[in-house]
């Protein structure tokens, strides 16, 4: 049984950093139980051999949860972080897909269909480097401006580790944000991490929402209060 087996991989994980759990929670375990038909992270999200090839127990995870793990070899190419994609083993179309995309950047309009993400934000984030702008950037203004305003911003629209919406609350990326939230209420488990040094038992729907949308937006809010401050810069 999938739940079981997602329970396993869990378990086996301890006690790992919160980075390799969102890869988990973000990525894998949405593919595998098909809430989600492809998903992405970045080669330094996930611990790895130093060239980048998949760890043993990467594959074996894989292996247990029916899914299989794609380098996206441009991106190495043209000196970006690598990133993998993740999809069910015997998804051939996306598979297909996947093998003959083009780079121009990670928010490319096909990689951004592949991965399931609204038009709406694919298009936002195009314009952004149609204009030379930062999508992160835009990112850390709109929280800010809600956080300011008193707006509150559903960590659901988040739903992926580094997505950016066209906008904080988007319908529609709160959506599937909740899709996946709603999954993982119908399973029976937990999660055990360190926040602040201090172990940590949760829900796994509790996880995603606070450790992936949630974690998103803090750290964009930190960011977008070191950027008033003239302490960074995107």
């Amino acid at each position: 049984m999938l739940e079981e087996k997602i329970a396993n991989v869990i378990e086996s994980t301890k006690p790992k950093a919160s980075n390799t759990l969102r890869v988990l929670v973000g990525a894998y375990f949405p593919v595998a139980l098909g809430v989600r038909r492809a998903a992405e992270y970045r080669a330094d999200e996930f611990r790895k051999p130093t060239d980048g090839s998949l760890s043993e127990e990467e594959l074996a995870i894989a292996d247990k949860l029916h899914i299989e793990i794609i380098s996206w070899e441009a991106t190495q190419r043209l000196g970006e972080r690598q990133h993998y994609f993740v999809i069910k083993n015997d998804d051939s179309e996306t598979r297909g897909r996947i093998k003959s995309l083009r780079y121009v950047r990670p928010q490319d309009w096909e990689a951004g269909r592949i991965l399931g993400y609204p038009e709406c934000c694919i298009q936002e984030c195009m314009e952004d480097h149609a204009r030379g702008a930062v999508p992160d950037l835009r990112a850390t203004e709109h929280i800010e401006y809600n956080i300011k305003n008193g707006i509150e911003v559903n960590p659901l629209t988040y739903f992926a580790w580094g997505f950016i919406p066209c906008r904080p609350n988007c319908d529609e990326a709160v959506k599937i944000g909740s899709s996946i939230y709603k999954k993982y209420s119908e399973l029976s488990l937990g999660i055990k991490f360190k926040r602040g040094g201090k172990p940590t038992d949760v829900h796994l729907e509790e996880f995603y929402k606070n450790e992936i949308g949630g974690e998103w937006i803090r750290i964009m809010a930190l960011v977008a209060e070191e950027i008033t401050k003239g302490n960074w810069k995107l």
